[in-house]
């Protein structure tokens, strides 16, 4: 019979696991990283219809004007990082993936519907 030494098969299972922590610990991000985000998790969470649509449309319109990708690529970010407890991200998400699916090289400014809003509470006018 062959004599397992211990000792040296514990230290290389020591090893391998410090191995596996400083790679673990490596691949996570800096806690220290800025966020995608424009605003605040905490002041997604307490915007109403209006707000989210207010801010939406001008990140619609200001794509529509520079066709930077970035633009609309932010609009989509801050909707789908809003909670969607009270079901308002399907009120709201085709206001930003319109312009990128219709995206036909037309500069005009994206409006809202005149149903759900009021026009004196925003300055964005209908075309």
């Amino acid at each position: 019979m062959t004599k397992i030494n211990f000792k040296a098969l514990f230290k290389i299972v020591v090893v391998l696991q410090m191995v596996l922590l400083a790679v673990g610990c490596a691949s996570t991000g800096s806690s220290k990283e800025k966020s995608q985000l424009a605003m605040p998790y905490t002041r997604l969470k307490v915007l109403d219809l209006d707000e989210m649509s207010d801010m939406l449309y001008e990140k619609a319109n200001a794509y529509k004007k520079t066709e930077d990708p970035k633009v609309i690529q932010e609009g989509l970010l801050i909707c789908l990082s809003r909670p969607n407890e009270d079901g308002l991200i399907e009120k709201v998400i085709s206001i930003v993936r319109t312009p990128m699916l219709c995206n036909c090289g037309s500069r005009r400014r994206v409006s809202p519907p005149h149903s759900t809003r009021s026009m004196s509470s925003t300055n964005l006018r209908p075309a």
